[in-house]
């Protein structure tokens, strides 16, 4: 079940503070590129 653009806007990287986007079962920053896995449908931002 995809992210709904309402949660993607209210989070951002814990490591730049960039914006936010969903790609398969993952969360990825635009800026450092990092990724973070999206588990039960939450993003799991803590690396």
């Amino acid at each position: 079940m995809p992210l709904s653009e309402e949660i993607l806007n209210l989070i951002s990287c814990p490591k730049c503070n960039g914006k936010m986007k969903e790609k398969e079962n993952f969360v990825i920053c635009k800026e450092c590129k990092t990724k973070f896995p999206i588990e039960d449908g939450v993003p799991n931002l803590l690396q």
